[in-house]
């Protein structure tokens, strides 16, 4: 059994009947929602960024779901010391800025997870709506975003944002589940190092454009539930990672798969091809054979055990 197993066992142990059923039931649920969430942000993701409209600026709306997710976890901690503003001042000091080395830990995965959220926007502006499970018919040529896509620039994009995914889904595996940090403490630490980075990737990629036109251009309805949505999957992965490990989130991705390839057929006429159902197959095939437990070694008979016999 690894650290992992034996920490989740003793929390278990240790909890009342009811917090332990709370427990095994809780990776199961944030599955569901992470499932639903994944194929939302994708599904509305695609035609935002190839309707004809302004386009926003991704490291805009990557700010944003940052920000939200602070706020919403600080709100979480408020709550936790019974709306108590100074001893939820007192909890941040403590664990924020009284720990320098633990807090300097999540800008790693935040960094990551950061240029991945943007990566993901240069994916989804650039491939064909295939590969996102989205196919829009208009009965009209397509729009300017569609003619300029470069399906090179997005399979590069989707690459790294895969490498460093993975990288990041371990890396903050480990901090929450071998940490005293719950998961909202980690996760306004998380935005922070977020909001630094994203903000940093605004000013260097489009800060002329952001000067002239505002950091709200091109905003909509549409937009700002991208950006909810997008907060709420930060705090489900999360969630997921914590109740369970990263090996379930990536069987939400692939759940999520489906279920957005079945949304676009029944309602945006997306046409399945063999490619891309090989593909899936494969996606979908890896992480289950990625997620069989490891097979353990059978216990060797000693000498001693032998002379027994």
């Amino acid at each position: 059994m690894t650290s992992t197993e034996d920490t989740n066992l003793e929390e278990k142990m240790s909890a009342p009947a009811w917090k332990q059923k709370l427990f095994d039931n809780m990776k199961y649920v944030s599955l569901v929602f992470l499932v639903v969430q994944n194929a939302t942000v994708i599904l509305c993701m695609r035609y935002a960024r190839t309707r004809d409209k302004e386009q926003f600026f991704a490291a805009s709306a990557v700010v944003m779901s940052e920000i939200i997710k602070f706020l919403v976890c600080c709100g979480i901690v408020l709550v936790q010391v019974s709306g108590n503003f100074r001893a939820f001042l007192a909890y941040l000091n403590e664990n924020i800025i009284q720990q320098p080395m633990d807090t300097l830990k999540l800008a790693v995965p935040s960094l990551v997870y950061t240029i991945q959220n943007n990566l993901l926007y240069v994916a989804l502006s650039n491939l064909p709506a295939a590969t996102y499970q989205v196919q829009t018919q208009t009965g009209k040529a397509p729009a300017e975003s569609d003619s300029e896509q470069n399906p090179f620039i997005g399979l590069v994009a989707v690459i790294i944002s895969c490498l460093s995914s993975g990288f990041a889904g371990v890396y903050f595996e480990k901090i929450l589940k071998r940490s005293k940090g719950t998961i909202w403490l980690r996760n306004i630490q998380m935005s922070i190092f977020g909001v630094i980075a994203g903000f940093t990737g605004l000013y260097v990629s489009k800060w002329s454009e952001v000067i002239e036109k505002g950091v709200f251009y091109g905003f909509d309805a549409l937009v700002w539930f991208i950006i909810l949505i997008f907060a709420l999957g930060g705090l489900l992965v999360a969630v997921v990672i914590k109740y369970a490990d990263n090996i379930l989130k990536g069987f939400a991705t692939s759940i999520s798969i489906v279920l957005s390839t079945v949304v676009s057929i029944i309602w945006m006429n997306f046409h399945l091809t063999w490619m891309f159902v090989t593909g899936a197959s494969i996606v979908i095939i890896a992480v289950y054979l990625y997620s069989l437990p490891t097979a353990q070694p059978a216990p060797q008979t000693t000498q001693t055990q032998k002379k027994n016999w």
